[in-house]
């Protein structure tokens, strides 16, 4: 199935991208936080949508070409037929929802029990028609996305067809398996996201995309540049890295290793540590500012979100601001960076749900390992990211850190024996992949970290080893 042709053994629709697409809300607003976009139906046709509209009319735009599987009973029938991934339960309900390969008879014996109309046609042996029910759809959905995920689908499309079950019409509709992937809102051309979705990588995306419009993050120092350097800390500006280039397919494992962070920590490296709790007042200031319009932002894109920012750090007892402490090192002796102060953000919900915005570290270090900036990258994302020199060195020391580092925290990170092991099991990765360039004139590009760190992971791999040879 992996190597199947899918244009020529299925007919496929393609959406150009800013194609307008509609959808008719009955009880909430477009504003509304849904409570799931997983199998979110649209329509290309806005009198179609006016049908649903009883409280809004919604317009969303394709932010990519979506490719759709084409929903005509040839088509499907070829589906239901072809070796794919499906199983026999996953043909069955997709064959009794769309009446292909099925009989009225059969539908009407299949969905007796969650309608009961469905029992006049149990004589009927015409052949099936479309059956559209919340449960019904779900389960065909479910599946359906399963398998468009392995073919490259984003969802099907369906015109106009007859059906004695819908008033004898069942209107023409797009379904989505990936809605906060291909749709934008056309007013303010924000992602459509669903509660869910908020409570798990939702607020980081969201942020990602203020941080790239409003350019707050990347610009809020320019004023004290010979005094700071704000620069994202590698687990996210490797993730930002990979999201902003092109990657070849054989490096699937690695992208989906380093991808799989949502965690967001700025460091702001102090260059001359003088006057220095006002220093450090002056950047949490900033930070406040920014975060709170970030989430007054949030507020206004979605009517019922209703979230608020939450912030924390070390307290000094007298003062009640940030504590400053000029002796807590990090990575001593590997790294001899000064950590001056460290304030925590994060996002809460009117269910009391805390999600984690960002870390912001202000620390001081030794001479030559200020961080230059990736300015074409950085002017990208909104974020200040570090070069991939930087980069690499940085990786380089948190791996020697994870594992020959001697505090308690280094010990949980440590690859093999460290209770936290897959934070530096990622850092390896993301050394990896900052280490394996882009093609650069049909050559590979090494760094010197390269070799050392695929050797490193093929150990890790190694299942004839025991965890005392890996160490």
């Amino acid at each position: 199935m992996d190597d199947m042709n899918v244009d020529s053994m299925f007919e496929t629709k393609r959406v150009p991208r800013g194609t307008t697409l509609y959808k008719g809300m009955r009880s909430v607003s477009c504003k509304t936080v849904l409570n799931s976009v997983h199998y979110f139906f649209v329509t290309d046709d806005v009198s179609v949508a006016k049908l649903y509209a009883t409280r809004d009319l919604c317009q969303y735009r394709a932010s990519r070409q979506l490719n759709l599987f084409n929903m005509t009973n040839d088509n499907i029938r070829k589906l239901l037929l072809s070796d794919t991934s499906l199983s026999f339960e996953d043909k069955r309900v997709i064959a009794m929802v769309t009446g292909v390969e099925v009989q009225k008879r059969n539908q009407a014996m299949y969905f007796s029990e969650i309608h009961a109309n469905m029992r006049k046609y149990l004589t009927d042996c015409s052949p099936g028609e479309r059956f559209s029910h919340h449960t019904t759809n779900k389960l065909a959905c479910i599946r359906m996305c399963a398998m468009f995920a392995n073919l490259g689908y984003d969802g099907y499309v369906a015109n106009d067809t007859q059906s004695v079950f819908h008033g004898g019409a069942f209107h023409k509709e797009i379904m989505l398996c990936n809605a906060t992937d291909v749709l934008e809102v056309v007013k303010s051309s924000v992602p459509v996201l669903s509660k869910t979705q908020f409570k798990k990588d939702g607020v980081l995306t969201m942020l990602k995309l203020y941080a790239k419009r409003s350019k707050n993050f990347l610009n809020m120092f320019n004023d004290m540049a010979y005094y700071v350097t704000p620069v994202v800390a590698p687990g996210m500006a490797v993730k930002m890295y990979s999201e902003q280039q092109q990657q070849d397919s054989s490096n699937n494992e690695t992208l989906r290793i380093v991808r799989n962070t949502l965690d967001l920590d700025i460091t702001v490296y102090a260059n001359f540590p003088v006057r220095l709790k006002e220093l450090v007042h002056t950047v949490f200031y900033r930070f406040d500012l920014a975060c709170n319009h970030f989430v007054d932002l949030l507020n206004q894109e979605y009517d019922d979100l209703n979230v608020r920012l939450v912030s924390r750090c070390r307290k000094n007892p007298s003062s009640g601001e940030c504590l400053v402490d000029t002796a807590r090192k990090q990575g001593f002796p590997l790294i001899n960076r000064n950590v001056f102060s460290v304030k925590q953000y994060f996002i809460l919900f009117p269910d009391q749900t805390e999600i984690e915005l960002m870390d912001v570290a202000v620390v001081y270090q030794q001479a030559g390992r200020v961080p230059t900036l990736h300015h074409t990258l950085s002017n990208a994302t909104g974020f200040p990211l570090p070069t991939r020199g930087y980069l690499a060195d940085e990786l380089w020391s948190m791996i020697r850190i994870d594992t020959f580092g001697e505090s308690n925290l280094n010990r949980k990170r440590h690859p093999i024996t460290g209770k936290e092991k897959q934070k530096g099991v990622k850092d390896l990765y993301r050394l990896k992949y900052v280490a394996y360039s882009n093609r650069d004139n049909n050559k590979r590009v090494y760094s010197k970290y390269h070799g050392v760190i695929v050797h490193l992971i093929n150990i890790l791999k190694k299942k004839d080893y025991t965890n005392a040879t890996k160490v």
